[in-house]
């Protein structure tokens, strides 16, 4: 499994809780930077499977259908992993 989190510009989200249980069963990349072009987020986070949004900055709303198809379905859509 593959996990983003999103802009982490003070570089503070591993800190901030024992992220151990997710090391062993995920890896884990963290942005620090900013992108505000939907295609450029899109691009970024096709890989993953769990995004984590530290901030509001992100325009994820702002994705339009076609961009929100690229990402995949909506997490309550896709099947649990076990």
């Amino acid at each position: 499994m593959k996990i983003a989190i999103l802009d982490d510009y003070q570089n503070v989200a591993l800190q901030m809780a024992d992220w151990t249980v997710i090391f062993r069963r995920a890896e884990v990349t963290v942005f620090n930077d900013h992108l505000s072009d939907p295609d450029a987020v899109v691009r970024r986070l096709e890989p993953f499977d769990v995004v984590c949004v530290m901030r509001e900055r992100t325009p994820l709303r702002s994705l339009d259908a076609d961009h929100r198809d690229d990402l995949g379905p909506h997490p309550r859509q896709r099947t649990k992993h076990r």
